[in-house]
């Protein structure tokens, strides 16, 4: 279920981001559920 929501939040974020989802993947996930809020 994890990679599902990370691989949506990679593909409406740009690149840039996705750098930082490899580096700290919690706060990706906490953006993320904020962001889809």
């Amino acid at each position: 279920m994890n990679e599902q929501r990370h691989s949506i939040d990679i593909s409406s974020f740009p690149s840039g981001l996705y750098f930082v989802t490899l580096r700290s993947p919690a706060v990706t996930l906490t953006k993320g559920v904020v962001v889809v809020k």
